[in-house]
């Protein structure tokens, strides 16, 4: 199977589809491999200049539909929800939201934490994991035995001695008080 020559056809359709699907799709849609769909499009110049993120051309844009419902649900419903709702998946839609300057409200936090603890709290129970009230875990206890002593500090990168000037120093004057 040798390599199959791009018609002028497939040329224009690549140029007109670029900037609004992305290549999966436009390779799908023409019939060639996704990584030749790159190419040419590298090779006619399509994605130079581009910077990676919202602005990248090859990525595929959101309707207004879609982005006036990002909008209005982002701040107060789950990342997961919102990406079965939009058909993208829960990293671009976060990326996609932080292009456009949106955050979770602090009552979505708060309860999505709650949610979260008390979640972890009827797993530990199920499972017979959770400790008791104000017991505390002997495995914690062996890391004393572990730390630095008074007086000694760990290794120091490049041969950096306590005192010694350079650019951490104040942050080895805070670790020895």
């Amino acid at each position: 199977m040798g390599l199959r020559r791009w018609t002028e056809a497939e040329e224009a359709e690549l140029k007109a589809r670029y900037r609004t699907e992305t290549a999966a799709e436009i390779g799908q849609r023409i019939g060639r491999p996704i990584q030749a769909v790159r190419l040419k499009a590298w090779r006619l110049g399509l994605g130079l200049g581009q910077r990676r993120g919202a602005e990248n051309k090859c990525y595929k844009r959101l309707t207004q539909e879609q982005e006036w419902l990002l909008r209005r649900e982002y701040p107060h419903v789950a990342t997961k929800v919102l990406a079965v709702m939009l058909g993208l998946s829960p990293r671009t839609v976060i990326r996609r939201a932080r292009a456009m300057g949106l955050e979770k409200t602090a009552q979505f936090m708060r309860e999505s934490q709650r949610h979260t603890a008390k979640k972890a709290q009827e797993s530990h129970l199920k499972n017979g994991t959770y400790p008791e009230r104000g017991v505390v875990n002997e495995n914690l206890k062996k890391g004393e035995a572990y730390r630095f002593k008074p007086g000694h500090g760990g290794t120091y990168r490049g041969g950096r001695k306590p005192g010694s000037k350079n650019r951490k120093a104040g942050t080895q004057e805070r670790a020895t008080a």
